[in-house]
């Protein structure tokens, strides 16, 4: 694994990624993979600059505080359950994100890297939590910020 994510990364130039010498074919050795594992390097501070790169620190203030709600047990991963469990979690989670109003649709618009960064966020938890929230608060509540009059707009704030 670590020698296909070398090659990946060398591929693709990642700044916060260093080899020190070649690696093997896909013939090498368990004693030889292993080798590779302590030859890889990752420079952690240039890691945390690269994941940072774009954001400003409002939306870094943000991230910090949605990663706080999406750790509460609500967004533990669940197996096993039924469709309509799945559904009545994903609602619940939906509903404990609106509570806190973290995320808001006027992001769309204005701070746009904050909010595709969110929508990334929900889609770390749940794909589902992800699709539904941007239905309902991307599209839906988009189309009313952009399309509705006065009135509408103090409904939604």
């Amino acid at each position: 694994a670590v020698q296909r994510l070398s090659v990946l990364f060398n591929h693709l130039s990642v700044p916060f990624l260093s080899t020190s010498g070649s690696l093997s074919s896909n013939e090498a050795s368990a004693a030889e993979a292993s080798d590779q594992d302590a030859k890889l390097q990752v420079d952690v501070g240039r890691l945390v600059a690269f994941l940072r790169e774009g954001y400003d620190a409002e939306c870094l203030q943000v991230r910090s505080e949605l990663l706080k709600v999406l750790a509460e047990p609500l967004f533990r991963p669940r197996y096993n359950i039924t469709m309509d469990e799945h559904r009545r979690i994903t609602t619940e989670r939906v509903r404990r994100l609106a509570k806190d109003n973290l995320l808001k649709t006027a992001n769309l618009l204005s701070k746009y890297n904050q909010y595709v960064m969110e929508k990334e966020h929900l889609a770390y938890v749940d794909f589902s939590l992800q699709v539904k929230h941007a239905v309902h608060f991307g599209l839906f509540s988009g189309t009313v910020h952009r399309l509705g009059t006065e009135k509408h707009h103090r409904h939604f704030e």
